[in-house]
């Protein structure tokens, strides 16, 4: 038996595949769910390739004590114009997807996430101009979540790193923590490599800086930031790799104190579905690597399509507990 097919009976759960993936278990279509089909056998095949050692385990506890981080949901209320705008995106988005689905090479994956990158943008970033997104002026009350918690956060005494995807909100939350006398280091690709290293260094490690403001791109690997008291993570990933490598950053063996871990979600947005696909990631992961327990193993796992069929109705409803009619909201912030 092929050492592909052996390990694809064994660990991979798919419902439904086509002959190129079954073949390298790399290019071609399937549904595949985020879960390991036999984790006692997994676990098995692994142990003699991965050495793996875990803070928690007696023999290294003696030496290295890190506390486990704390998680929190800020979940932030909608301004009105936004929702508008944002609705806007996702009601084009969501035209497009029924009328498209049914076409798999119209509605293939590729397409659908270069369609909801809009809707991404327009939860998080409309600022940015992007084409189908309208601009919104000022800032939205996820940017000023975030702000208004940086000040607290400073006021305190302590450091924060705040993640994000793109480096213009980062840059447009900066200006804004600056105009409150609160300094940040930047940090992302638009600034050369040693240039934002050394600021890091001279400003956030050795200075007066409370915030670094980090895209996960440039800050997630390779960095150790033990003097963070939080982690802010401004939107969401689609992996769990992303935003644990992020996190870890502060989780060194030489911190001090409990590590608090921030997402800011906004209430019915794709927000609420990187989450999703966040949590069953982590759950195969640690399942696999590190021995956990699975603790998502009975719950049903969204598939693209469920989850933007999902996604839609939320819209629908989000829309109708609003304003009871989307018309008169777009009427209304126009």
């Amino acid at each position: 038996m092929r050492g592909v097919d052996r390990f694809r009976d064994d660990f991979v759960v798919l419902e439904w595949v086509t002959w190129q993936f079954a073949e390298s278990l790399q290019d071609g279509a399937k549904r595949e769910v985020p879960k390991i089909g036999n984790l006692h056998l997994y676990r098995a095949m692994l142990a003699p390739h991965i050495k793996r050692r875990l803070v928690a385990e007696p023999e290294v506890s003696r030496y290295i004590q890190i506390e486990p981080p704390q998680f929190e949901v800020e979940t932030v209320d909608w301004d009105r114009g936004h929702l508008a705008a944002y609705l806007r995106a996702a009601d084009e988005f969501a035209d497009w997807y029924r009328s498209s689905r049914d076409d798999k090479k119209a509605c293939n994956l590729v397409t659908i996430l270069a369609r909801i990158r809009a809707v991404h943008f327009s939860a998080n970033y409309p600022q940015f101009g992007m084409e189908g997104v309208e601009y919104i002026g000022g800032l939205t009350s996820k940017q000023r979540a975030i702000v208004a918690r940086m000040r607290a956060i400073a006021a305190e005494g302590k450091q924060a790193i705040v993640f994000a995807e793109n480096p213009g909100v980062l840059d447009l939350l900066a200006r804004e923590l600056d105009a409150h006398g609160v300094q940040t280091v930047p940090f992302h690709g638009e600034i050369p490599i040693k240039r934002r290293v050394a600021d890091k260094d001279k400003r956030f490690l050795g200075g007066l800086a409370t915030g670094l403001m980090a895209t996960k791109a440039s800050g997630r690997a390779g960095y150790n930031l033990p003097n963070a008291d939080y982690i802010l993570f401004y939107d969401r990933s689609w992996t769990w790799r992303i935003e644990y490598q992020a996190m870890r950053r502060a989780l060194r063996w030489n911190r001090k104190g409990v590590l608090k871990v921030l997402y800011f979600h906004l209430p019915g947005s794709i927000d609420e579905y990187q989450d999703q696909m966040v949590a069953h990631k982590r759950d195969a992961t640690q399942a696999g690597l590190d021995w956990a327990t699975p603790e998502l193993e009975d719950e049903t796992f969204l598939h693209m399509d469920s989850l933007l069929d999902r996604f839609v109705d939320d819209l629908a409803l989000l829309s109708a507990e609003t304003s009871g009619d989307m018309r008169k909201l777009l009427k209304e912030a126009a």
